[in-house]
């Protein structure tokens, strides 16, 4: 494309891909227009916030742990350009802007997801680390890449809905504190000024909580919005201990949202009572916690943590899912651990290996680990493979149940039929399948031994020490 008309393309397709997504926008434009001037614009503001930030870090969570933004045609055009992998970078560089007011920015979305760590990590960890996150479940792949345009969409109507909602945060609340500063019958109305961050609805319910909750999300609106509003909030609002400092963004000269800061900050001063002083001092040093475990110090100590479950709802189930999502968060993690100390020319490939063997769905990750193996086993260890099943047949179906699958799931899990799987732990002589099935029936049994810990003396030693180098078992 010749260079006089790349900016203009760059322009007619950010239009486009903004009129595509923006009907969550217009939403909250039109809701806030028509409630100018009304007291309770303020908590109808709040609730748009809550909801579109949820949205927003689920949306977000969900085009990662599927892994449907290799979908997108941006991303899959700059692969095919430059004959290269897939880069997360690519897919949020379309949506996120680089000057304040012409859309959704990077910190916008940072921001929004302070409160949500786990998504903020895995988001780090795809797009600084080029570390492969999605979820480690069967049902990730076919059935969830046929809605990969769906999945988008919903990130991206949420972002745009995100990046309208935060713009009227500041003016909306100066507008509400005046007005409650100034309307005699206010305190009769609402009683103290953070009640009218309550929606609409009945207030007989409003406790504590949800007040705490709403000032939460009013605060955050504000930090994205102004990289200032938390700082201008510490030094105004009296009874303050220290000045935190807070992530500036906009690389620390953006002197853009200041005034806005400044004033939402001197307002508030006017109308809070000292009980909710305290609070939004409380949830302003909260969030500024959140945000340094997020982007200061302790980043990369952040990155390589596995405490946090996975909240996808990929794992959603009828059952408890509490240990799947852990098993998930484990093995993300263990496959960052593997990136970062890998310092070797063919990094991108030892990281894809890693992300086969721990992320993928188990039936994928054990015709994978059953590739290494073969590879990593001797010709006469592999042609002894059948005499050893024939001899060993009654104590590798133990083992099989002690692993805890029926002969259904252990043959779909090896790539074997139900009947060859019969014919394994016979015992007969003259059933005995190839060595192909015997390989792949004893590295399912290695490998789900050495996850639960145990050690069989049924199976060959030399499979299972092919199986504990592998990488498939996590640390």
């Amino acid at each position: 494309m010749p260079r006089q008309f790349a900016g203009m393309w760059n322009r007619i397709r950010g239009g486009w891909m903004f009129a595509r997504y923006d009907h969550r926008q217009r939403d909250v434009e039109l809701v806030m227009g028509s409630l100018h001037g009304d007291p309770r614009q303020l908590g109808v503001l709040v609730a748009f916030g809550r909801q579109l930030r949820a949205d927003l870090v689920t949306g977000l969570r969900e085009v990662i742990a599927t892994g449907v933004w290799t979908e997108d045609w941006h991303v899959r055009a700059e692969a095919a350009q430059w004959r290269g992998n897939p880069r997360f970078r690519r897919f949020l560089e379309v949506d996120l802007e680089d000057r304040r007011n012409r859309g959704p920015k990077a910190e916008h979305l940072e921001t929004a997801l302070i409160p949500s760590p786990e998504t903020a990590t895995a988001l780090r960890r795809l797009s600084d680390a080029d570390c492969p996150q999605h979820c480690r479940a069967d049902r990730v792949g076919s059935d969830f890449s046929v809605m990969s345009e769906q999945r988008t969409a919903e990130y991206r109507e949420a972002l745009f809905g995100w990046y309208a909602a935060i713009q009227y945060a500041h003016r909306t609340l100066v507008r509400s504190a005046d007005w409650f500063a100034d309307n005699p019958t206010s305190s009769a109305q609402f009683g103290t000024f953070g009640a009218m961050l309550a929606p609409p609805a009945p207030r007989q319910t409003w406790s504590d909580d949800k007040s705490a909750d709403a000032w939460r999300e009013l605060l955050l609106m504000m930090n994205a919005w102004s990289p200032y509003a938390l700082e201008a909030l510490s030094e105004i609002l009296p009874g303050s201990a220290e000045t935190p400092m807070f992530r500036g963004w906009g690389s620390g000269f953006e002197p853009a949202g200041r005034d806005e800061a400044h004033a939402a900050a001197s307002a508030l001063a006017r109308v809070l009572t000292p009980r909710e002083r305290d609070h939004v001092l409380a949830q302003v040093a909260r969030i500024g916690q959140c945000d340094d475990a997020i982007a200061g110090a302790g980043y990369v100590e952040t990155l390589v943590d596995d405490s946090l479950p996975c909240t996808s709802i990929v794992h959603g189930t009828f059952g408890d899912s509490s240990a799947e999502r852990r098993e998930c968060a484990r093995a993300r993690a263990a496959v960052m651990r593997a990136a970062t100390r890998d310092d070797r020319e063919d990094r991108r490939d030892h990281v894809a290996r890693a992300s086969v063997l721990l992320l993928g769905s188990r039936r994928d990750r054990v015709g994978h680990l059953v590739a290494h193996v073969r590879k990593q086993l001797a010709t006469e260890v592999l042609d002894e493979l059948p005499v050893h099943c024939r001899e060993h047949a009654a104590e590798l179906a133990d083992v099989r149940k002690q692993c805890g699958f029926d002969e259904h799931k252990a043959a779909e899990l090896a790539g074997i039929s139900v009947a060859t799987l019969q014919r394994l732990e016979s015992g007969r002589a003259k059933a005995a399948p190839g060595k192909a099935s015997c390989l792949g029936y004893l590295t399912l049994l290695a490998a789900a031994s050495l996850e639960a810990g145990r050690a069989h003396a049924c199976v060959p030693a030399a499979l299972s020490s092919a199986v504990a180098t592998s990488g498939f078992v996590m640390e």
